[in-house]
C-alpha cells in the first residue's frame, strides 16, 4: 500500500483532519465486514514532527491508504 505525506496546509491547527478521520473510523464500519473481518475503513496515521536537512518544515501526517 502506498504511503502519503500530508502537510495539512489548509488546517492552521494541523490536527483537525486527523482528528475527524479518527472519530469517523471509530464508529463507521465497512459494509462487507462479515466477508472480510480484518478490513479497515478510511486511513490510519499519526502526527509526526519532521526534520529535513537540519530544517524543521513542521508537523506532517504520514499515513497509509487502505
Amino acid at each position: 500500500m502506498p504511503w502519503i505525506l500530508d502537510a495539512m496546509y489548509i488546517d492552521p491547527s494541523r490536527m483537525r483532519n486527523r482528528l475527524c478521520t479518527d472519530i469517523w473510523n471509530s464508529f463507521n464500519n465497512v459494509p462487507y465486514i462479515e466477508d472480510e473481518p480484518d478490513a479497515l475503513n478510511g486511513t490510519r496515521g499519526y502526527l509526526t514532527e519532521v526534520f529535513f536537512n537540519d530544517q524543521y518544515p513542521g508537523r506532517l501526517l504520514p499515513y497509509r491508504k487502505t
